[in-house]
């Protein structure tokens, strides 16, 4: 578990990335989380606080296509899955 110095810095790195990263209509911000067990990606317009498309392993279309597969693998399922919406 990351003590508190750690977190600390993690959230001051993170929030002098988001100072300069935006997504708007034309060119969208592509969101991704990595958790233990599961990938998330999401597009985002921050201009209108809106998501345009998610997806992640848990998503219904990738169920069969990521049984067996290393965790490589069902990232760049997942990133074709999310090229394609």
């Amino acid at each position: 578990m990351a003590n508190k110095k750690q977190e600390a810095a993690r959230q001051k790195r993170k929030l002098s990335i988001r100072k300069k990263v935006s997504g708007n209509p034309e060119r969208p911000r592509l969101a991704v989380f990595r958790s233990v067990q599961h990938i998330y990606a999401q597009v985002i317009n921050d201009d209108a606080s809106k998501t345009l498309v998610a997806a992640s392993t848990l998503s219904p279309e990738l169920a069969e296509a990521l049984n067996g597969k290393k965790k490589v693998v069902q990232a760049a399922l997942v990133g074709e899955l999310i090229a394609k919406k």
